[in-house]
C-alpha cells in the first residue's frame, strides 16, 4: 500500500501525519514531502474538497454471507482492534494483507457497520473500520484511497475511504468536517 502526507497550514504552522506512527506533527516551515500525488488520490482529493460533488451511498445489503465469513470479519476486526491506533504501522501492515470477501467496498462496509463493537463504539473505530474495509474489499485496490483527515481546533482525527468518486460508508457522513493530511491506496 502507498501512503501519501498531505501538507496542511493553518495559523502559521503545516500540520503532517506520519505514515509511520500516525502521530500528528506540526512544522513551523513547510516540510519536504512528496510534490505530487498520484492520479487515483488527486481525483478522490477533488472530491474531499468539495463534497458536494460526492456520491453518497444509500445503505447497500452486504448480501448474505456464510457465518464462516461473519467469524474471519469479526476475527479481523478484533485483531485490527487489539493492534489499536497507537500502532498505527502494524494496522496498516495488516491490513495490506488482504484477504477479499465482498467485491466492493460499500458491501463491505455495510457487513462491518453490523459488527456489535462498530454499533457501540462506531465513532471511536473510524481508522479499524477503514482499515479493514480496504483488506476484505476486492473493488478497492483498483479504485479506493482511505484518508485520515484532522479538525486542527480539536485535533480530533477520523478515516473514510473514497472510492470512484463515493464515499462507500452510508452511515458515515461526518467525513466533511476533517482536512485529509494522509492518503493511502494501492
Amino acid at each position: 500500500m502507498k501512503i501519501f502526507p498531505i501538507s496542511i497550514e493553518d495559523r502559521g504552522f503545516f500540520w503532517t501525519l506520519c505514515p509511520f506512527t500516525g502521530n500528528l506533527l506540526k512544522y513551523k516551515t513547510l516540510p519536504h514531502l512528496k510534490s505530487k500525488p498520484p492520479a487515483k488520490i488527486s481525483e478522490a482529493l477533488t472530491v474531499c474538497d468539495d463534497p458536494y460533488k460526492c456520491y453518497m451511498s444509500a445503505e447497500v445489503s452486504a448480501g448474505s454471507f456464510s457465518k464462516q465469513t461473519q467469524f474471519l470479519l469479526e476475527r479481523m476486526h478484533s485483531r485490527l482492534q487489539l493492534i489499536g491506533n497507537k500502532r498505527f504501522f502494524l494496522s496498516r501492515l495488516y491490513a495490506s494483507m488482504r484477504q477479499p470477501l465482498f467485491g466492493t467496498t460499500q458491501s463491505a462496509l455495510n457487513a462491518i457497520s453490523k459488527l456489535p463493537a462498530q454499533q457501540e463504539r462506531r465513532d471511536k473505530l473510524c481508522l479499524q473500520r477503514s482499515l479493514l474495509a480496504i483488506k476484505v474489499s476486492r473493488s478497492f485496490p483498483i479504485t479506493g484511497v482511505i484518508f485520515i483527515g484532522v479538525q486542527l481546533a480539536t485535533l480530533e482525527m477520523h478515516a473514510w475511504i473514497i472510492e470512484d468518486q463515493s464515499q462507500p460508508d452510508y452511515e458515515d457522513r461526518s467525513w466533511i468536517n476533517y482536512r485529509p493530511i494522509l492518503a493511502m491506496s494501492y
